[in-house]
């Protein structure tokens, strides 16, 4: 769901009052109420963009509209849960076989 320039994402104003115009991939992971690790998975799937380029020790900054877009869209918070819940039945499958 994309948004136009005049309509905003109802959940944007209080993003944006609580974070400002872009957040951290922490900032992040507390919006979506998902742990830290499961940003960078959903970063690697193209589901989480972040902003400019990055290299794997930099810092990842998201923008606040697009999270406030995501977090209002139903099939992508419905992907979302779908890819995370599917590695953390592979990361505790390998886990149960190494024990």
């Amino acid at each position: 769901m994309r948004t136009t320039h005049t309509e905003k994402p109802t959940c944007f104003a209080w993003l944006l009052a609580k974070y400002g115009a872009t957040l951290t991939a922490d900032e992040v992971a507390e919006t979506l109420r998902i742990n830290r690790k499961d940003v960078w998975l959903l970063s690697t799937k193209k589901l989480l963009t972040p902003l400019g380029t990055v290299t794997p020790l930099c810092t990842k900054w998201f923008a606040t509209i697009a999270v406030a877009e995501l977090l209002e869209d139903a099939e992508w918070l419905n992907r979302a849960r779908r890819i995370i819940q599917r590695s953390n039945a592979e990361r505790y499958k390998k886990r149960q076989e190494a024990a």
